[in-house]
């Protein structure tokens, strides 16, 4: 549905008016006035056209923007980014515009999707790979191609922790990234499940450079049966693997589907500028399942060949490379040569590197190694290898105590020391987000009696602190329940210019009674973030408010599934039957999202009544997670059903009906 834009900026009233011969028509919203100056669109000046085009696009007749479309190409480059500047403003009839039967209208449609790199719209590519025309499918992929290469060159760069200002906008502009990363990958895998359909390589070339974003949903697809996306990923694999693909590589090489393509690129067609990318993700090896893979990796004949390439790396990529080779599954006897080469430089930081790997392989080869070091190496590095030999050989002792005292009493040396306890209220605020969530919680109990400290310190640290001090304010006040004491720094916090900010203040207004903080959570509910919506809806159901009903139906249209899923689970305790049609619509969604929250409205309202419904989800659902949701709630169900049995004691005269009751 297209939305009127606002009034023009000062930036666009700036720009020359159309010829005066046009003002009088243009005092009319009439169609036929639209057509009019669309008419004479390409008799006007470039100043001209362009205010023409802005007017048009301004007054918002859609038949009027088909008819742009058709003229799109035709335009000049000048007047194309008309378009795009009012980008915003045309993303819902877009939306219709990919789905005219005018071939020519969806491809520019794509084209100015495409030249405004808005990732809000990439879900409008996922939908014209699901087109049935060959060019729209290749011109959507293209696309949303661009939109996967470009994602990473848009990270803001880092500015410094001096300057708060600078600070708080750079968390800004990288929540702003992170969006745009999740509503990518959700436009990426919706074009991955039609990848049946639309067979775009380019798809899955993007879909491989986000395989840590994409992994559950990207082995959902391919393990699905005689898929044709994993045989597709196969050939790319096979013949043009990019650096790009180097974390599909790690994470997937314990699939046996994949395993043996993995296997052939790491012994024939591993790179060095693949080898680098690998290095750079040498820490997914600390994920148990990505160690496991990595065993059946028996020899890296790349490395092998190159082996001065591995001395001569510097301290960061070694360390990255060594810890690779300890995971996998190479002879020993290659690893030790390896580490004897290293420990052979004259670089301490290097030589370190080596010991510490060559300390986890048993044996006499590497403990004669470790016998050498203790003569040939620096003192810290001889104390650990005197260490370990003892620990290896506890009957020599007595020996190596004889022959090196000065390492005997060591231990007491290098016991690490404890961090100073918790004494004061400053201390913990110190400490706080270092420490588990339980001792977090429990700490109230030690300042109980310093309560009008604790108030002033958290409310001179909510004025005075950067967002995430603010935050980390709010944290605290909602698990010692400190927020009816300091509601104002609650509402202080609703007015925050920080979304997690103020998301975690309107979370907390459900604990204040009712008067400014109903008001509050009204305002809250037209926040401009999906959080501040989703917790202003929960709030404002917890508080039970008179208005709920007026306030919460219009959030069944909500765009975010989190605030519509919320509107439904309170209106449904209303006993609201727009929010049970609501409901079995988001069970009957395209979206992965929309179906989970469904499920969840259904567990916390404990909705048997669609049990039927949650079943044919577990069996049938293309998701993964959202199957996986669904068969927990049956379990749960099943369970609860079980012990009802269990407790409910018949009649012992009690017999069956013969027959139906009326």
């Amino acid at each position: 549905m297209f939305t009127k834009p606002p009034s023009p900026s000062p930036e666009e009233a700036a720009q020359p008016a159309l010829p005066r011969v046009y003002q009088p028509l243009l005092q009319q919203q009439n169609l036929a006035v639209d057509d009019a100056v669309l008419a004479a669109l390409y008799q006007l000046e470039k100043p001209f056209q362009m205010a023409a085009l802005r007017l048009l696009l301004w007054r918002g007749h859609p038949e009027v923007l088909v008819k742009l479309l058709e003229q799109y190409d035709r335009l000049p480059e000048y007047s194309r980014e008309v378009f795009v500047g009012a980008f915003r403003h045309l993303e819902g009839q877009l939306r219709d515009c990919l789905r005219a039967t005018n071939e020519v209208v969806r491809l520019n449609a794509i084209d100015i999707i495409r030249r405004a790199r808005s990732y809000e719209a990439a879900y409008l590519l996922a939908l014209g790979l699901r087109s049935p025309s060959t060019d729209t499918r290749a011109r959507s992929a293209t696309a949303l191609r661009e939109l996967a290469v470009q994602w990473p060159a848009l990270l803001p760069a880092a500015v410094s922790p001096n300057n708060p200002e600078a600070l708080a906008d750079y968390y800004q502009l990288l929540n702003e990234h992170r969006q745009q990363l999740a509503l990518l990958i959700e436009a990426l895998y919706d074009a991955l499940d039609s990848y049946e359909a639309h067979s775009r390589s380019s798809v899955i070339e993007s879909a491989l450079q986000y395989t840590l974003e994409l992994n559950e949903q990207l082995l959902n697809v391919i393990q699905r049966p005689q898929s044709k996306c994993r045989r597709t990923i196969i050939e790319h694999l096979t013949h043009t693997c990019q650096p790009q693909d180097a974390s599909f590589l790690l994470l997937y090489l314990q699939y046996a589907e994949l395993e043996p393509t993995v296997q052939r690129i790491f012994r024939q067609h591993l790179t060095p500028e693949l080898w680098s990318a690998l290095l750079e993700i040498s820490w997914l090896a600390g994920d148990p399942q990505t160690a496991a893979g990595l065993r059946s990796i028996t020899q890296l004949p790349w490395l092998e060949n190159n082996q001065a390439a591995l001395y001569k790396m510097p301290t960061t990529q070694l360390r990255q490379a060594l810890r690779l080779i300890r995971h996998s599954r190479i002879s020993d006897e290659q690893k030790l040569q390896w580490y004897k080469n290293i420990l052979l430089c004259n670089d301490p930081a290097k030589q370190q590197l080596a010991f510490y790997e060559l300390v986890h392989i048993p044996g006499e080869a590497s403990s004669d190694i470790l016998r050498v070091m203790l003569d040939w190496s620096t003192i810290d590095l001889a104390r650990v290898a005197w260490h370990e030999l003892v620990r290896r050989y506890p009957e020599e002792r007595p020996l190596l105590e004889k022959r090196y005292p000065q390492f005997s009493d060591s231990a007491a040396h290098s016991r690490p020391r404890r961090s100073a306890p918790i004494q004061t209220f400053a201390d913990f605020w110190k400490q706080y987000d270092q420490l588990p969530d339980a001792q977090q919680r429990s700490f109230r109990e030690l300042f109980q009696s310093d309560r009008a400290a604790i108030k002033a310190t958290l409310t001179s640290h909510y004025q005075q602190g950067t967002a995430a001090e603010r935050l980390r304010v709010l944290n605290i006040m909602r698990q010692w329940e400190l927020s009816p004491p300091l509601r104002e720094v609650v509402y202080l916090g609703c007015h925050d210019s920080d979304a997690m900010v103020r998301s975690a203040a309107v979370r907390q207004l459900a604990h204040l009674e009712a008067g400014l903080s109903e008001q509050l959570l009204l305002q809250a509910l037209d926040d401009p973030d999906r959080r501040v919506r989703a917790n202003a809806v929960d709030a404002l159901d917890a508080v039970e408010s008179p208005r709920r009903f007026e306030k919460l139906v219009p959030k069944l249209q909500d765009p975010d599934h989190r605030v519509r899923a919320g509107a439904i689970k309170a209106l449904l305790r209303l006993r609201i039957r727009d929010a049970a049609v609501a409901l079995l619509n988001e069970m009957r969604s395209e979206s992965r999202a929309d179906r989970a929250s469904a499920l969840w409205v259904a567990e916390s309202l404990n909705l048997v009544g669609i049990i039927e419904r949650i079943a044919t989800m577990a069996e049938q659902d293309p998701d993964a997670q959202v199957r996986l949701q669904a068969q927990k709630l049956l379990r749960y169900e099943k369970r609860r059903q079980r012990r009802l049995r269990h407790t409910v004691q018949l009649p012992t005269d009690w017999t069956a009906p013969t027959e139906r009751s009326p």
